[in-house]
């Protein structure tokens, strides 16, 4: 008789899955970071105001195409 040992899922982190499920919100931060450092008002709250008006649309339709 043979008997056959199955294998669990090994503990940790598994990095490679972790990159596909928040790399894109890893980069996005990584940018807002770079642009902050290179031009200090780029944080300001007027600029993000800016920004988000800028992008609302192009995120509506994004959103209903899904």
């Amino acid at each position: 008789m043979t008997s056959t040992t199955e294998q669990g899922q090994r503990g940790g982190i598994n990095v490679a899955r972790l990159l596909m499920s928040f790399g894109p919100l890893m980069f996005l931060a990584l940018l807002i970071v770079v642009f902050t450092v290179l031009k200090p008002s780029f944080i300001d709250p007027i600029n993000i105001f800016n920004i988000m008006r800028q992008i609302s649309i192009t995120g509506l339709i994004a959103l209903g195409m899904t």
